[in-house]
């Protein structure tokens, strides 16, 4: 079946995502969902309806997030992150602008998206930077919890993916490398120095960690904590 749309502006399809009322599909300026009323999806039966009217980055695909979809809109000065619920075949679905609490993490022209569902997190970055943006979000009946923070590597980034529970990324020096989201029991040996009243802790920023011998020196000049490692 050939998909054509209409509408107030001319509308280029790019891309698009499966959902329970249809096909999701987005041009630059608008969104529409092509669905059958019939049982069979037909040239005679197939309906291309306008969904929403909000501007879209071509370049960074749609993602699922279970109830919701989400898309990258570079219209303004920095890139925002939507998502679509409440898709139907009749009226206007409902956007929710994700990333309004941080309107000047994500640069223009984001070109780099990956979602790891299980673990609840969005990647997206731009090719030849150092950083990738992420959103960290809990769903329940309703979102119980949410969160943008970022990562700096030392090279820039080329491409990245997520498979399971782990995130990928190819360097600029091209080296494929690895980052895992959760917690293996292969992926490390509990040492009793990261053990705290018979608690393990991930490593992290704020780490227990007994020094042993090690004595921590203090200069009141410089108000600095040193260690000799």
């Amino acid at each position: 079946i050939d998909i054509a749309a209409a509408g107030s502006k001319p509308s280029e399809l790019f891309d698009g995502i499966e959902t329970n009322a249809g096909l999701l599909v987005f041009s630059r300026n608008q969104q529409f969902l092509l669905a059958s009323d019939d049982t069979v999806l037909s040239r005679d039966t197939a309906k291309l309806r306008s969904v929403s009217t909000y501007f879209y980055n071509e370049k960074v695909e749609p993602v699922s997030l279970g109830v919701t979809t989400g898309f990258v809109d570079n219209s303004g000065m920095y890139s925002r992150f939507q998502e679509m619920a409440q898709v139907q075949r009749e009226g206007e679905a409902a956007i929710r602008e994700t990333s309004r609490i941080v309107p000047t993490l994500l640069p223009k022209d984001v070109d780099l998206i990956t979602i790891s569902k299980e673990n609840g997190m969005i990647f997206l970055g731009k090719v030849g930077t150092d950083t990738i943006y992420i959103y960290k979000y809990l769903d329940g009946e309703k979102r119980e919890q949410s969160a943008w923070f970022k990562w700096k590597f030392l090279n820039n980034i080329q491409y990245h993916f997520s498979i399971d529970d782990s995130y990928y990324f190819i360097d600029s020096d091209d080296f494929l490398q690895k980052i895992n989201l959760v917690q293996s029991t292969s992926d490390y040996t509990v040492d009793a120095a990261f053990t705290q009243e018979g608690e393990d802790y991930l490593v992290h920023m704020d780490n227990y960690m007994n020094l042993g011998s090690i004595t921590p020196t203090y200069s009141e000049a410089n108000n600095e904590t040193s260690i000799t490692i």
